[in-house]
């Protein structure tokens, strides 16, 4: 397994160009940020390295991935947001119940509101 890097946001997200440009905007604020696509990839990234946040998409099985998180320790803390370009009810009210800390609507938010509510979680 090598050295752990650092800390870093993981953004599972299977829209890559829209992945690039909250990559970019995140890493102008100086952090360290990796994409996956998958919830798959995303437990395997998880292994190399420790998250900060992990924003991640609902249409990916997030519900699921929140709730198999927060049954580890290391990760009951940690902060994770929910995205989507729309949601139902019942998506939003099972993602905060899996454990999720927020819930953002893309289409209703810029990418520089959305780096924002990011970081407010990173501070």
């Amino acid at each position: 397994m090598g050295n752990a890097e650092k800390e870093c946001i993981i953004l599972v997200e299977p829209d890559k160009p829209f992945a690039q440009v909250l990559k970019q905007r995140l890493e102008q604020q100086g952090k360290v940020v990796r994409i996956v696509p998958s919830t798959p990839r995303l437990k395997s990234l998880l292994s190399k390295t420790t998250p900060q946040a992990i924003v991640i998409e609902v249409s990916v099985g997030a519900i699921a991935a929140i709730a198999d998180l927060r049954a580890q320790a290391q990760y009951k803390t940690t902060p994770i947001l929910v995205s989507a370009t729309h949601a139902s009810r019942e998506e939003v009210s099972q993602s905060m119940s899996a454990g999720a800390n927020g819930f953002l609507l893309t289409t209703q938010h810029s990418p520089a509101q959305i780096v924002d509510s990011i970081l407010k979680w990173c501070s």
